[in-house]
């Protein structure tokens, strides 16, 4: 399945995604989500979940200004790939909105991961997990996406409320609200 095959949104209204689930973990200000992200993929594939990583950035600074990959992009390769020892890089140009973009990638995903974690300002109503400044207030992210807190400090809100530390606990509940359960592996800690 190419990128460009997959239908939109609107014209892909209930279809399946063939077991891809998608969690949108978004951050307030002073937070640094990528430890908790890199816990949560840990967590996850011990427990048999094969998770991808989806970072939204507000821009589109890949990092290789001046390099072969933005000169082939921008002379209109698309995709454009990276190759070297271990590691493969595919970079695909979609002029679409953020949720078509979102759609289309978890539709290519599918076949290879079950879950996609979406780092950053998630387009959508995507099911949701808002790591909290500790002054923050809670009542900022209250909302039906919203699936838990994690927090450094107890805070009263209409969610469960994890702590930074607690991923297993944060893990297993996501299980059962994504997955519909959990299937208990040698390594059930954090």
């Amino acid at each position: 399945m190419t990128l460009s095959s997959v239908t939109s949104p609107a014209a892909g209204a209930g279809v399946p995604w063939e077991g891809c689930k998608a969690l949108a973990l978004e951050a307030s200000a002073g937070c640094d989500p990528s430890r908790f992200v890199r816990a949560l993929v840990a967590w996850f594939t011990r427990h048999g979940i094969r998770p991808a990583v989806l970072h939204c950035c507000p821009d589109l600074d890949l990092g290789d200004a001046g390099k072969d990959t933005e000169k082939f992009r921008r002379a209109g390769a698309n995709p454009v790939a990276l190759a070297a020892p271990g590691l493969r890089q595919i970079t695909y140009t979609l002029p679409e909105d953020a949720e078509s973009r979102l759609f289309r990638l978890r539709q290519f995903l599918a076949p290879h991961v079950d879950l996609v974690l979406v780092e950053g300002a998630a387009p959508g109503s995507l099911p949701r997990v808002v790591l909290l400044d500790p002054g923050a207030s809670p009542r900022l992210w209250e909302s039906p996406e919203v699936l838990a807190l994690v927090c450094p400090k107890a805070v009263k809100a209409a969610v469960p409320v994890f702590r930074p530390h607690q991923t297993a606990e944060l893990g297993r509940y996501l299980m059962s609200r994504l997955f519909g359960g959990i299937e208990r592996t040698k390594d059930d800690g954090a």
